[in-house]
């Protein structure tokens, strides 16, 4: 699903964020989760939340449940660090724009679905459009009940 010759929508972001004021040092960047296959962050600064998954039968992904993007945020960054700007590296892999998005098929391991799910037909590339973009008021035919990720499904279910 990551061929180097075919278009995806992988991405590369150097990011700089200055020290904030004492009195504004809030959070940089919500909670969320990615939307690819594996994220890669180079940072040498404190501020990475990651919020540990918990239990909840009704999550279904390409593992169903079995591997799971956690929900993460970014603050400022504790103590001392907190006065020092910090540079992050991070590469997204995302998969082939055409792949399609289904359960993932082959080891036991891997729970079966439940007879009334039906999973939803999406390519990677509109995935990834949808989720960027579906907390945009503006975009039309966006839902985003379905862009929202895991991070809505953990305040809806309490995870």
């Amino acid at each position: 699903m990551h061929r180097l010759n075919a278009a995806s929508g992988d991405q590369v972001r150097f990011v700089k964020a200055p020290p904030q004021p004492v009195d504004d040092r809030r959070t940089a960047l919500g909670e969320h989760t990615d939307f690819g296959s594996v994220t890669i962050l180079f940072n040498r600064l404190g501020g990475l939340q990651v919020l540990p998954p918990g239990v909840d039968a009704e999550w279904q992904y390409f593992t169903n449940g079995l591997l799971r993007s956690n929900i993460h945020r970014v603050v400022s960054p504790p103590g001392e660090q907190a006065n020092s700007t910090r540079y992050s590296l991070v590469y997204f892999a995302r998969p082939e724009d055409d792949v399609v998005l289904r359960r993932l098929e082959g080891p036991s391991r891997i729970p079966e679905l439940l007879d009334e799910v039906e999973e939803e037909v999406i390519n990677s590339k509109d995935w990834i459009i949808r989720r960027a973009l579906g907390r945009r008021v503006d975009v039309p035919d966006i839902d985003y009940e379905k862009s929202a990720g895991r991070e809505a499904l953990s305040k809806r279910l309490k995870v």
